[in-house]
């Protein structure tokens, strides 16, 4: 089974943001192959929804203590499908707690294509690191092949990166 795109999604706005470009990809590419994690509105889209990440919806640090194992056994299982399924493309959108960690695995494991492997590893909405952990920036360009950002002034913080940046 070929897969030419993974989205994971784990925030609702971000599962909208997504929902919409899967639904301009599946209008001009109807057999495009298309998972996702995250929820409904990805599937309603056309994806093939793998896991409903909207069950997980966690605000602040004392919900992420209590769901973190839940977390990590997601992240094992997520980086299993894509080693098994080998996705042409896997596009994190937004959920920085996760989708930094799941792109860091990524490279660490060879599966990437930064990290040696053959899979693009896209970012879709950067974190927002013109309000907070600006350094994140470099972490970003060393595991990420590429970043769309939907603010034409985040462009501009990552401009002492390699990392290519288009605005979106």
């Amino acid at each position: 089974m070929a897969i030419d795109l993974l989205v994971i999604a784990g925030e609702h706005s971000g599962h909208n943001h997504a929902a919409q470009v899967v639904r301009e990809l599946k209008g001009k590419y109807p057999s495009l192959s298309v998972y996702a994690i995250g929820g409904p509105a990805l599937q309603a889209a056309g994806a093939h929804l793998l896991f409903d990440l909207t069950q997980w919806s966690v605000v602040g640090l004392v919900e992420s203590i209590k769901h973190y194992s839940q977390f990590m056994q997601l992240m094992h299982w997520t980086v299993e499908w894509i080693r098994c399924y080998q996705p042409k493309v896997v596009c994190l959108v937004d959920f920085p707690g996760f989708n930094l960690r799941l792109a860091q695995r990524l490279f660490q494991e060879k599966l990437s294509i930064k990290g040696g492997g053959t899979i693009k590893v896209y970012e879709y909405i950067a974190p927002q690191i013109w309000a907070w952990k600006a350094k994140r920036r470099f972490k970003i360009a060393k595991w990420v092949d590429s970043l769309g950002v939907i603010f034409p002034f985040e462009k501009a913080y990552f401009a002492d990166t390699s990392l290519d940046v288009q605005f979106v």
